[in-house]
């Protein structure tokens, strides 16, 4: 009779060693950006970002717990992707204002996702941002739009580390796509 709280006490230590605590995901975006002629401006240009997602949930990190093992973002994302954005617009010869006459750069993250996908012996990972963009100048607005998915498969539910270092990947990747953008170019320097 005394070996049965035993077995109970054994079976919730189990059971709560499976379950994986939420993580807010902090993104700071570093920018490998050109600093060829062909991007070299003297132009005066605004840039706004926005947040479209319905919520800062990324996805869920899995385990046995999945509803409650949630993956989020940091309030903070986009202050600090339009931190990231200026000063690498500014190392290629822009300049930011909050005129609302300069040329508008607006960036949307429309969909960012985590995916965890249990198989067998791995914890297979796959993230994915959607980048909009809107370049509004004097005579014309030109819209595009990047989407990259990236993975990693892990033997082990990843640590607030390791997500951290996809998540912030995955959307370095997106964010480089601006600066790879030769229309987008054109248009912010109104040709």
């Amino acid at each position: 009779m005394n070996k049965l709280p035993a077995y109970i006490f054994i079976v919730l230590l189990l059971v709560s060693a499976c379950a994986l605590s939420p993580q807010v995901i902090d993104i700071s975006p570093t920018l490998r950006h050109e600093t060829s002629s062909n991007l070299d401006s003297k132009n005066t240009i605004t840039i706004h970002v926005n947040d479209s997602r319905p919520s800062s949930l990324l996805g869920s990190r899995g385990g046995v717990y999945n509803e409650t093992a949630l993956l989020t973002t940091n309030p903070d994302m986009t202050n600090n992707i339009r931190a990231t954005l200026i000063d690498a617009f500014k190392t290629i010869g822009y300049s930011v204002s909050d005129n609302t006459t300069a040329t508008g750069l607006n960036v949307s993250i429309s969909e960012f996702t985590y995916n965890n996908q249990k198989k067998t012996a791995v914890n297979s990972i796959s993230v994915r941002a959607v980048i909009k963009v809107e370049c509004r100048n004097s005579r014309y607005t030109m819209n595009n739009e990047y989407t990259i998915t990236e993975g990693k498969d892990f033997i082990k539910p990843p640590s607030k580390r390791e997500n951290a270092t996809i998540v912030n990947a995955t959307m370095n990747t997106a964010l480089n796509k601006i600066f790879e953008d030769e229309k987008l170019f054109s248009c912010l320097n109104n040709q």
